[in-house]
């Protein structure tokens, strides 16, 4: 096991799914998908990976029994709005603008 899967698994009780174009981390609790980060190499992103992680994102959550995929955006971070615009496009919803980040959810 990669170190750091086991490393978010032990400390953060997050799954890791990995490969050669990036990675997202998540978490399952009751019938929802939590997904904490999300990331794609510069040289991947408008490529269709992340669509393509999207899609695992809501197998992996049918597949364990989930309803919804719920995840979050900081403002402050860099691109922000790059990400919320694909989150969106993804077929999410906002549900809450607090100071800091914007809730989204996604039905499944």
């Amino acid at each position: 096991m990669n170190k750091y899967k086991q490393y978010i698994k032990e400390r953060k009780g997050l799954d890791l799914y990995e490969d050669e174009y990036g990675f997202f981390t998540y978490q399952i609790q009751d019938n929802k998908m939590f997904i904490q980060d999300l990331f794609v190499l510069p040289e991947f992103r408008n490529s269709g990976v992340g669509e393509s992680y999207s899609k695992k994102i809501d197998k992996l959550a049918l597949d364990n029994n989930c309803t919804h995929n719920v995840c979050t955006v900081c403002v402050r971070a860099k691109n922000y709005i790059d990400s919320l615009n694909f989150i969106k496009k993804m077929g999410y919803q906002v549900t809450n603008d607090e100071y800091t980040l914007v809730y989204l959810i996604k039905e499944l």
